[in-house]
């Protein structure tokens, strides 16, 4: 790679809040944050005026507690897209479409992601940016779910499914380029589009350009998933917009614990009508469906769910409701996948690349 030459200052971009400031809110405080965040995404999706970062930026600022500076989120993804324009003018790509100018974003912002890039200053220092690498101590966000976030992939250069194709998507949308988000179990990836190949597949977590054959290859992709749209389908950003819904649910339930059920389902009841059949949507809604359905039962005093449902009409249409949601996740063609095999999939891509890596692609991105 040549040597790029910026005026780019490069500060380390940090939170104004500690992760574990948003702990000590009171109850009341993070209803009203996450309401407040909630209000803008519905504002979003019911007057189609999609903003991808500023959704993002919603949900993490939400968890938070308004901590991170707008100003200074905007400007760090401002100040990327900008080093992948200067990426693009030093290293042009060997492509020769109408679409040149997009694919050209697309090889810059992709090389950007996942290779040191050095850089020139004004005053004759070299400075590098380093890539963003995979988090493989916390890839789910279940001992901080702030490593989920954008803002955490921003200062600690580390992130997972979730935070890099989101980072991609939104420097794109930067340099007026789409990224389409795609789903597969547990995982999301990007699908992006040129004239000569098509749409094609982006894996940020491994640096890799998979054929669809190695999302199959997971064993947990069923046809009827495929068929019904719930994985490997581009998402939109309306769509978009919808999954931030899911994940703003989800940060409300890590603060929150028990007694969060009502703005779940809020959220997904919401995102489901914009994004119908989103996975990930419905099964947060059933999980809060089964958790009602329980507590309700144990509140009870009976502990047979059979005599229970027979002696109240409500817990009756509780368990039908209950049900039914679980045989449509099941008739979509989900198949829960575990985490061992989820980690043993991803790193197949880098062990079997001539298996599974789209050649053309890595061509003319070197």
């Amino acid at each position: 790679m040549g040597l790029i030459k910026s005026g780019f200052i490069f500060s380390v971009f940090v939170l104004l809040l500690g992760f574990q400031a948003a702990a000590y809110r009171d109850s009341l405080a993070i209803k009203a944050d996450y309401q407040t965040a909630f209000n803008r995404l519905n504002t979003m999706l019911e007057k189609h005026d999609y903003n991808f970062k500023d959704a993002v930026y919603a949900v993490e600022n939400a968890y938070f507690g308004g901590g991170i500076s707008y100003p200074a989120y905007d400007a760090e993804i401002k100040k990327l897209a900008g080093l992948a324009r200067s990426v693009l003018a030093a290293n042009p790509i060997n492509y020769h479409f109408k679409d040149s100018a997009t694919v050209g974003i697309y090889a810059a912002i992709f090389r950007l992601m996942t290779d040191s890039v050095a850089l020139a200053t004004v005053d004759g220092k070299i400075l590098y940016h380093q890539p963003y690498r995979y988090n493989f101590s916390d890839f789910d966000g279940s001992t901080n779910w702030a490593d989920m976030f954008v803002a955490t992939l921003l200062e600690t250069h580390k992130g997972n499914c979730h935070s890099m194709p989101y980072l991609y998507k939104m420097i794109a949308h930067e340099l007026g380029a789409k990224a389409w988000l795609s789903l597969a179990p547990n995982h999301i990836y990007l699908k992006l589009l040129s004239e000569q190949d098509g749409w094609y597949n982006t894996e940020l977590t491994s640096g890799q350009f998979p054929i669809d054959a190695w999302v199959m290859a997971s064993g947990y992709v069923h046809l009827n998933a495929i068929q019904n749209g719930i994985y490997m389908d581009t998402i939109g950003d309306r769509q978009s917009i919808a999954m931030c819904l899911v994940d703003l649910a989800q940060g409300y339930e890590v603060l929150k614990g028990l007694g969060t059920d009502s703005f779940m389902l809020q959220c997904c009841i919401t995102a489901l009508k914009y994004f119908p059949d989103h996975i990930n949507a419905l099964l947060l809604q059933s999980k809060v469906y089964e958790r009602q359905f329980s507590s309700n039962m144990k509140a009870s005093g009976i502990t047979d769910f059979k005599a229970y449902i027979a002696r109240d009409t409500n817990a009756k249409a509780d368990y039908v409701r209950m049900n039914d949601l679980v045989t449509k996740i099941h008739r979509l063609g989900y198949r829960r996948m575990p985490v061992k095999m989820y980690l043993e999939w991803l790193a197949e891509l880098k062990s079997q690349q001539n298996k599974y890596s789209n050649k053309k692609i890595t061509n003319f991105t070197e």
